[in-house]
């Protein structure tokens, strides 16, 4: 994994300095795409929500090194568009375009929730994602995602379900609890 990480890093620097930045990242995109999953070593307890068609909603727990508690990416035509850690105090925020924020170099920014509980965190990524989805549409570099109708109602029924599902995850693992429940589920059409 390392090694396929140092690689892309690599291939991005060059064409960087070959391309224009926008053409580098819609060629790393293309060649570099796969299925929409938050699946990574930190992430746990998996839920999909489907609102409408080439959109997907996943919600999981998230253990990283700044913080624990419930999660959730939103991707459009299988780009992350928005990521939402709610990890209670100060370090709950959320992430605009995180793949391609990347792409760019160094970290992704975060965009920090005001301090709170990791509940009061869920009810803010519940409005954030119905507030802001359309935002990080426009600003993403992909014109097939810039151009993407969101059906805003789909959209407030999948926020209400990512705090369903958040709440649960909050009920079933207190913040101060490692997790190591590995489940998952789908909701939504198929």
């Amino acid at each position: 994994m390392r090694k396929a990480s140092s690689i892309q890093g690599v291939l991005r620097r060059i064409a960087l300095i070959v391309l224009s930045e926008p053409i580098s990242y819609r060629l790393l995109h293309y060649f570099t795409r796969q299925r929409p999953s938050p699946v990574r070593e930190t992430a746990s307890d998996h839920r999909k929500i489907l609102p409408q068609e080439d959109v997907e909603l996943w919600v999981y727990w998230s253990e990283v090194p700044n913080g624990r508690g419930p999660a959730a990416s939103l991707f459009v035509l299988r780009e992350e568009v928005l990521r939402f850690d709610c990890f209670g105090g100060s370090e709950g925020h959320m992430h605009l375009n995180p793949v391609q924020q990347r792409f760019s170099g160094g970290d992704v920014a975060r965009l920090y929730f005001p301090d709170g509980s990791c509940a009061e965190h869920v009810d803010r990524a519940a409005f954030e994602i119905i507030a802001n989805t359309n935002a990080a549409l426009r600003s993403n570099r992909l014109s097939r995602i810039r151009n993407f109708v969101i059906d805003q109602n789909a959209l407030a029924d999948a926020s209400n379900h990512l705090r369903h599902h958040m709440r649960e995850l909050l009920e079933r693992r207190p913040v101060g609890e490692l997790a190591d429940a590995h489940t998952s589920a789908t909701v939504g059409p198929s």
